[in-house]
């Protein structure tokens, strides 16, 4: 038995991808509901519920090789078909567990979840640090797998590669702008579908439309540059954004039909911090990787 459990000594697998993870997190429930009956004070049965198993995970967004989104088949031609093949993909995941009283770490089993699915994907592009990409996944079976699993250190650097991650540098500029962060999120709802002879759904399909949002900042420069809400007062026409245009940063593309949704405005107070400003854009079924 190992004498502790840290970074060193866990990996993670999900759907082929197993590098560059920095955290993970695996939760599992299972609710109960109580029948009771007439003339009496103690439950009569507890049925159980159908288990839930969330498992979610931080990666560093790679400089090359697949993205979490793009091994879900985040990839496809356009961004419509790209979250069509998402929503429907199924990863399994794996995350080993090693001794730490050994050299090498020895393979001591691990935790898989089979036929899961693809709950939200986001990343992150900041202007300070790496870019990390976010992925949860949900299922209904955990368990314990005691056969030899990949070793902990397998393909592990070296310490000194570079090239491996993503940073500031690496992100295309956007038209003279000062550029500070930039995030997309997507979100996928699931419905629990059953069939009579199964007490686990059959399927837990996406609920469409799929919201895919995305938020960018700029060091301001000037006040609220061109991209703000136009509305008159009294008129009779929808408040709409001035911008309808593609949006990518580094490998990530939502297509050509997102709407602002908020902008703000804030910093720059007397003690020296600098104005930034931020915003906020919307659009549905719209989400691509090129890997």
């Amino acid at each position: 038995m190992s004498n502790r459990i840290f970074y060193a000594v866990q990996t993670v697998d999900i759907n082929g991808v197993n590098t560059g993870f920095q955290t993970v997190s695996v939760n599992a429930s299972v609710d109960f509901e109580q029948v009771f009956e007439l003339g009496c004070l103690e439950v009569y049965e507890n049925l159980e519920g159908v288990p839930n198993v969330e498992i979610s995970a931080e990666r560093a967004f790679p400089a090359t090789g697949s993205t979490l989104y793009g091994s879900f088949g985040g990839t496809a031609a356009s961004e419509s078909e790209a979250v069509a093949a998402v929503a429907v993909f199924r990863p399994n995941v794996n995350m080993q567990v090693a001794d730490d009283n050994t050299t090498p770490y020895a393979s001591q089993g691990f935790v898989k979840a089979t036929g899961c699915y693809v709950s939200s994907w986001s990343c992150n592009f900041p202007v300070d640090g790496f870019a990390t990409e976010n992925c949860t996944v949900v299922g209904n079976a955990l368990s314990w797998d005691s056969g030899v699993g990949r070793e902990v250190g397998d393909g592990c650097q070296t310490g000194c590669t570079s090239g491996l991650v993503v940073r500031r540098q690496d992100v295309t500029g956007y038209g003279g702008r000062r550029l500070q962060n930039v995030s997309y999120s997507v979100d996928i709802g699931r419905e629990d579908l059953f069939e009579l002879s199964s007490k686990s759904p059959y399927f837990r399909a996406a609920t469409f439309p799929i919201e895919v949002t995305t938020d960018w900042e700029f060091l301001a420069t000037t006040a609220m540059e061109s991209d703000a809400l136009t509305f008159t007062a009294q008129q009779n026409t929808d408040v709409t954004s001035c911008t309808t245009k593609p949006f990518f940063a580094g490998l990530v593309s939502i297509g050509d039909k997102a709407r602002l949704t908020s902008t703000n405005y804030s910093g720059g107070d007397a003690g020296g911090g600098n104005a930034t400003a931020a915003y906020s854009y919307v659009t549905y079924n719209q989400l691509k990787t090129s890997r």
